[in-house]
């Protein structure tokens, strides 16, 4: 009887410490989540070693590195679901093309436009993090594609500055919003530093530009503002936009650029064209074309 109780009570204090370390585990674990959300970090904008890079194809025979985070996962597969863009660059893009290309991507549409414009066309890349402007060029380079994609690691605006692309804790650069340098920083968000320049000034020299693919969605008009001396110089300019109803608040620059003879369209799939009368029916995540036609 005696053996038979001890053993009971062994039990109940086991079982009673592994209930007290489960309630330990999540307390801590709530503690960090807590203290997690309420940080706030400036990040350096670095690149990574190319060595970590993993590597898959797209789009038949294209080989594209990626860094190994989640977002740069999520990316591939969202980018190679827009059927509709894809199906507009493959009907649209000529050799020869010369395109600018501003996003946070991690160039999937990049190496298909890189592989459209062939030898003697040229793809502009700017994109402010450091790592994802780091693997679009080393996969330019495994593709043979080096003399066509040139990449900066600039973010783009309407003026020249050191900026901050402030984030929530949680979620990635890409949902940022591009402050300047001396932006105080709020609990529960993160921000790291880039470098902020117009296309006008890194392109002074361009004209003629066929296509003009502004991939992000919150600082659209901005970016159209720092390039108006560009599109002036390209009467041929096609404007491709992502728009989303939930992130792109500001789109004037595109009113401005309707008063210039330009016209809206939705991309559809097969490369067909819908005229936009109004962008605030959009109620999705929709690539716009922006030309004159």
């Amino acid at each position: 009887m005696k053996n038979s109780e001890q053993h009971q009570n062994l039990d109940g204090k086991f079982a009673r410490y592994i209930i007290v370390t489960i309630f330990v585990l999540i307390t801590l674990i709530i503690i960090i989540s807590i203290a997690k959300s309420k940080s706030k970090t400036v990040n350096n904008n670095l690149s990574l070693n190319v060595d970590t890079f993993r590597e898959e194809i797209i789009f038949g025979d294209i080989k594209i590195k990626l860094n190994s985070d989640i977002f740069s996962h999520e990316q591939l597969q969202n980018e190679i679901k827009e059927k509709d863009l894809i199906d507009f660059l493959n009907a649209n893009i000529k050799k020869g093309d010369t395109i600018i290309y501003t996003s946070f991507d991690i160039g999937v549409q990049q190496l298909l436009m890189a592989k459209l414009v062939s030898q003697s066309g040229k793809v502009y890349v700017f994109n402010p993090i450091e790592s994802y402007s780091n693997a679009i060029a080393f996969s330019a380079k495994i593709n043979g594609f080096e003399n066509r994609i040139m990449t900066k690691s600039v973010s783009v605006s309407n003026k020249k500055f050191d900026g901050l692309i402030v984030y929530k804790n949680g979620t990635s650069e890409s949902d940022g919003i591009l402050h300047e340098a001396n932006y105080k920083l709020s609990n529960g968000y993160n921000a790291l530093k880039v470098k902020v320049s117009t296309i006008d000034e890194l392109c002074p020299q361009l004209q003629n530009v066929n296509f003009l693919r502004i991939s992000v969605t919150n600082n659209v008009s901005k970016i159209i503002q720092g390039a108006q001396n560009l599109i002036n110089r390209s009467p041929n300019i096609q404007i491709i936009v992502d728009y989303d109803a939930d992130k792109t608040k500001d789109l004037t620059a595109i009113e401005q650029l309707k008063k210039q003879g330009f016209n809206m369209y939705i991309l559809r799939k097969n490369a067909k064209l819908d005229y936009l009368i109004d962008i605030n029916k959009i109620e999705e995540h929709q690539a716009i074309l922006v030309i004159k036609k």
